[in-house]
């Protein structure tokens, strides 16, 4: 009994070193690299990884090569999520847009192939939009989607779109590939993107990229609403004040102009 308990808790020290190992990676890592970076041999991690990837705490990449920490993570966060600094940071920008604007205020960022909503402030009005914290969206709709799509490099967008079925949500959804990678360039050039009844009919949403020290887009802040009010006059309306909140919470989390000059390549805001 007490070799079986020792047995449990060496897994889970194992099992607990691959994580730190992918949270400390900002990229996805190869098995060869994490089974070299715990100190692992290779069908122990192998095992271990493949034990995390069916409970959703690890993903693994359309070619089964690359691992990187799962949306499982997220969700047993979503409770702790308050804390996390972006979070905290976005809260006063949040109401400040919702005020502004009276229509839902949130925050969005990738997770995988996926994204998620990590805080709202929902609108003022009697209807409206209610972002579900936690729920995951496809990357490819809705207008935080095409705002988080241009944080991949070209190459990586490209493997992005031949890996990924573009499954309609709406008969707005964009489904031609060609189409999305044009609309990802246009929210890249812009540092804007709109979307309407994409992802859901009857809602419409503006969204603009939060960049962090790095200058990577590390979050979408999106205002969202309901179509027959939050219409293209609307959201072009709100564009200005969802500029400025960005640029504020960018440079809380450490962006700066020097980051622009020396960042990744496309508009900020």
């Amino acid at each position: 009994m007490l070799n079986n308990r020792s047995g449990s808790i060496q897994v889970l020290r194992r099992a607990s070193a691959l994580l730190d190992a992918l949270a400390s990676s900002r990229r996805p890592m190869s098995l060869t690299e994490l089974f070299r970076q715990v100190g692992l041999n290779k069908s122990t991690t192998l095992n271990i990884l493949a034990t995390l990837v069916s409970l959703g705490f690890v993903s693994v990449g359309p070619e089964g090569r690359q691992y990187r920490l799962g949306p499982r993570l997220l969700e047993l966060g979503a409770a702790f999520g308050a804390s996390f600094e972006i979070v905290e940071q976005a809260k006063p920008l949040l109401l400040r847009l919702r005020d502004a604007t009276l229509e839902t205020a949130s925050l969005h960022i990738r997770v995988d192939s996926e994204r998620t909503c990590i805080a709202q402030m929902p609108g003022s009005h009697a209807i409206r939009r209610v972002v579900e914290l936690g729920r995951r969206r496809p990357l490819y709709s809705g207008a935080a989607g095409l705002v988080l799509l241009g944080d991949l490099s070209n190459d990586e967008l490209a493997a992005y779109l031949e890996h990924t079925e573009l499954i309609a949500l709406t008969p707005n959804t964009i489904t031609d590939k060609h189409q999305l990678s044009a609309a990802v360039e246009a929210a890249r050039s812009d540092g804007f993107a709109a979307a309407f009844e994409d992802t859901e009919i009857g809602a419409s949403a503006g969204a603009v990229p939060v960049r962090d020290h790095a200058n990577r887009i590390c979050a979408a802040l999106v205002v969202s609403g309901p179509a027959t009010r939050f219409d293209r006059r609307a959201i072009d309306a709100a564009a200005p004040t969802l500029r400025e909140c960005a640029e504020i919470l960018s440079r809380q989390l450490g962006w700066s102009d020097r980051a622009r000059a020396t960042g990744t390549a496309g508009a900020w805001i």
